[in-house]
């Protein structure tokens, strides 16, 4: 799934869910057990505005930004390929964790979030800036219970491909004709009459890119145009209906 793709879905999301309900949810949170927290997306941009931000941490990026975009970049790389919550530090020794939001099987954004001190050992800069200091299990239990919270939103899968609304079809498409997921993707979107441009723009894809793919299909469905593709999804589409 390209990035674009994933911030239009972070977004999607954030505006199913509703971004106020989101932002109070994350304020409540952060205050509660005292940690700062923030939505973002994959690429390291904020989606809310960061709740009980940590002082430390906005001078830190004020005077060295080059050094936290590097950290955070390793993290949410290691965040993506893990696909779970992990629990990371930053060069000053402050934990922080990074909860993957999912849809469609996809890590479309993710909540960061901590901000705090591990360490049995006062430090004076973290008590210059009010740095709160607990144990690695509570920070642990406090990951595992914002999961529980997060495990109970259950947002519709994307309308984009055949897969989220005809798995049968999907099935049949794929097993038949070897197509890929996102050939099948594009025929949903043919399906519904698109022209490459429309397709094009809503996969954030070219329409170069749409025009091979499109043909790619048409091959290998072994027919001549895009009514004949047509024509085949509703005859399985039909058998999925009578089976």
């Amino acid at each position: 799934m390209e990035r674009c793709h994933m911030e239009k879905s972070a977004l999607r999301w954030l505006q199913f869910i509703g971004k106020e309900q989101v932002q109070t949810f994350q304020d409540n949170f952060a205050a509660n057990y005292n940690i700062s927290l923030c939505l973002l997306t994959i690429d390291g941009e904020p989606l809310t505005v960061w709740s009980n931000e940590s002082l430390l941490c906005y001078k830190l990026q004020k005077n060295n930004s080059a050094e936290c975009i590097s950290y955070r970049k390793e993290s949410i790389a290691a965040m993506l390929k893990k696909r779970e919550p992990i629990i990371e530090y930053c060069y000053t020794g402050l934990a922080y964790f990074l909860h993957p939001i999912f849809r469609d099987h996809e890590i479309i954004a993710f909540f960061i979030g901590g901000m705090v001190s591990l360490s049995e050992e006062k430090d004076e800069i973290f008590d210059k800036f009010s740095v709160n200091y607990m144990k690695k299990s509570d920070l642990e239990n406090i990951l595992t219970f914002l999961s529980s919270i997060l495990s109970m939103i259950h947002m519709p899968e994307e309308a984009e491909g055949v897969a989220a609304h005809n798995s049968y079809l999907h099935t049949q498409l794929m097993k038949k004709y070897g197509l890929t997921e996102r050939e099948v993707s594009i025929i949903d979107f043919l399906m519904k009459r698109k022209t490459n441009i429309e397709i094009a723009g809503s996969l954030c894809l070219s329409e170069k890119t749409v025009k091979t793919h499109v043909s790619n299909v048409i091959r290998k469905m072994n027919v001549k145009n895009r009514i004949d593709v047509m024509l085949i999804c509703q005859e399985l589409d039909t058998k999925d209906v009578t089976r």
